[in-house]
């Protein structure tokens, strides 16, 4: 989860993740302010990354030309907004539309005000240090069961 602040500091987390991400990138959330339109700057990252720009608002239709560069075999970088207006089932088939095909690295648009976003980020902040401590001990309680079964093993415990 990401705030836009800079075209390029968008271009270089983009080519980073692109980089270093595996064949399947998972998705990117961005939150944005309502009204501003990141299109261009999106367009100017996937050029950088010379890789096919496709932006959807999900409350319109997709568009033939749209539709064409989901079928090219060239790797793709799609932008999502309105994610929030799909059914269980329409949500399915963007994933499908996404995911067939070659490499593709979806951006979803989330539009909130700048204290929702502060909120959001600081909640997602915490979540993932939960997470790095729940893997800390995890990694931790693996070693401790491996040292006793080394130990077990080793005869050092009868």
């Amino acid at each position: 989860m990401s705030d836009i602040n800079a075209r390029s500091d968008l271009r270089s987390r983009l080519a980073r993740i692109w980089e270093t991400q595996t064949e399947k990138p998972r998705p990117l959330i961005f939150l944005v302010s309502p009204g501003k339109d990141h299109g261009d700057d999106f367009r100017q990252a996937a050029d950088a990354l010379g890789v096919h720009y496709i932006r959807l608002h999900l409350q319109q239709v997709v568009t033939p030309d749209q539709h064409g560069l989901f079928t090219q075999d060239k790797p793709r970088l799609v932008v999502i907004s309105g994610i929030d207006r799909l059914t269980p089932g329409e949500r399915d088939a963007m994933v499908r539309l996404i995911q067939n095909g070659p490499r593709t690295l979806a951006v979803i648009l989330c539009q909130v005000e700048a204290d929702t976003a502060r909120n959001i980020m600081s909640a997602w902040r915490k979540l993932r240090a939960i997470e790095e401590a729940q893997a800390l001990r995890a990694a931790d309680t693996g070693k401790g069961t491996n040292a006793a079964a080394n130990r077990v093993a080793s005869g050092a415990v009868a």
